[in-house]
């Protein structure tokens, strides 16, 4: 496990107006956050795009269905079928969404990918992969920042067989890593994932709102 600081320079040519990510570990309820953010940019009838990776087709659902049965794929299996999907998700949704001017809302992207894979292939080698790609950065990322045990335990009470990435000690290096791009991405920003959901989406609105302002 690597916990290196991270020496690549951040990609600033890269990041987007308008494009923000939610991200952290599993059980830290961003994809709860993210529905809910999705339903008020649509009451607020704003031009918008809200995108879910890996993608629910194509080979976003192959590499799903992979991670669901804990079929032990190797870490440059796992990193080049999302390179993949994140190819096909650019130039078939994030890309045309910029060019339109939308905003576009996701439930995770690059740094999930630099975490998941960057458990063991080193976190710096999976965001120089993404650059060298030349995919867009997000302008900010809300990081749902949850003590892996409590993330754990929200986990268990989904009724499913605990996969590979939802062990305790794989959440615990994959936090780590989270918390360590915090020094290398400046519009990372972390939220309370213990706090109740109802302040949580309220934080979101002020936060988003006082964003979409500047845009």
């Amino acid at each position: 496990m690597n916990h290196e600081m991270i020496s690549i320079p951040f990609p600033e040519n890269l990041r987007k107006r308008g494009f923000f990510v939610l991200e952290g570990i599993d059980g830290s309820g961003k994809s709860t956050q993210f529905q809910k953010l999705c339903a008020w940019f649509q009451s607020k009838k704003l031009l918008h795009t809200c995108l879910i990776e890996p993608k629910l087709d194509g080979t976003g659902k192959i590499l799903r269905e992979k991670f669901m049965d804990d079929k032990q794929l190797t870490a440059e299996e796992e990193l080049n079928m999302i390179l993949l999907d994140r190819s096909e998700d650019v130039v078939q949704n994030i890309n045309p969404a910029i060019e339109a001017g939308k905003i576009i809302l996701m439930d995770r992207y690059i740094y999930s990918n630099a975490v998941y894979q960057g458990v063991r292939l080193g976190a710096a080698y999976v965001l120089n992969e993404n650059i060298k790609r030349q995919f867009p950065f997000p302008e900010k990322t809300f990081l749902f920042d949850l003590p892996e045990e409590q993330a754990l335990e929200r986990i268990s009470q989904r009724g499913h067989a605990i996969t590979y990435f939802e062990k305790i000690s794989f959440l615990t290096d994959a936090r780590k890593i989270y918390l360590n791009l915090i020094k290398w991405d400046k519009n990372i920003e972390i939220i309370n994932a213990n706090a109740p959901q109802h302040m949580i989406f309220e934080q979101l609105q002020e936060k988003m709102t006082a964003l979409l302002k500047t845009q």
